[in-house]
């Protein structure tokens, strides 16, 4: 039996183009909407050809996790346990959006709670921070994101995959995007998880979640800004 490759993250994030280009075909449909495209979970076997070699795989495309009611989000969490129950044995690529570069609360909020539920194997764990602009990256903002994705989810060594926006006429970007994320899920070796408990999630809770993973940002700043400050008084 193939291995399941689960894309999550919330509706947004880019996940369904990700699982298109990595088919190298659009099978599912992407479309830049006020609300969610995917509303079901979708699967499609497949042959993914890595540097080792090609391996079968079971590829889903599955809703987000966040809506803005409580019926929607109740009806994700059933179609993300449709992926696992099909698939136990995984790798499963949470893939993150930003916010003018920054690390989106709700999306570290979504990683928590299906962390906290599936109890994620690092070993078969990887990132994507996807839709980045090209032009605004600076130079450390891939070593900088990465130190605050560990700092957030508490696991160290996380590989990551820094994808650009990249336009859909733009075929060497599109084989750019392609190498780069493969080359991170190709390190994940597919492991057993389980459902520990239900998603816990609420859209009454979801502010207080939120507010406590921005004071978690607010402390890597004042962290990161007090070490910069160290290390420019030694340079002085």
């Amino acid at each position: 039996m193939s291995y399941g490759l689960l894309y999550l993250g919330n509706s947004g994030v880019g996940k369904t183009w990700l699982v298109n280009l990595t088919l190298g075909k659009e099978a599912f449909r992407a479309a830049y909407e006020s609300s969610s495209v995917t509303k079901t979970t979708e699967y499609v076997d497949v042959t993914v050809t890595y540097s080792r070699g090609p391996v079968m795989t079971r590829l889903f495309n599955i809703p987000g996790l966040i809506e803005n009611n409580q019926e929607a989000i109740e009806h994700n969490k059933v179609e993300i346990q449709k992926a696992f129950v099909q698939r136990p044995v995984s790798v499963v690529v949470f893939v993150l959006s930003v916010t003018g570069g920054r690390i989106r609360d709700e999306d570290m909020v979504a990683f928590e709670a299906l962390n906290k539920s599936y109890r994620l194997k690092p070993d078969s764990l990887c990132i994507v921070v996807n839709q980045l602009n090209k032009k605004k990256r600076t130079p450390d903002y891939e070593r900088e994101t990465k130190l605050r994705i560990e700092s957030l989810t508490g696991i160290p060594s996380l590989p990551i995959a820094f994808i650009n926006e990249v336009d859909d006429d733009d075929v060497a970007g599109r084989q750019d995007a392609l190498a780069t994320l493969l080359q991170v899920i190709e390190t994940r070796l597919p492991a057993q998880h389980e459902k520990h408990h239900d998603i816990q999630l609420q859209l009454d809770q979801i502010k207080k979640a939120k507010e406590e993973v921005k004071a978690k940002q607010e402390e890597f700043d004042r962290m990161k800004a007090a070490m910069e400050a160290e290390a420019a008084k030694k340079l002085a």
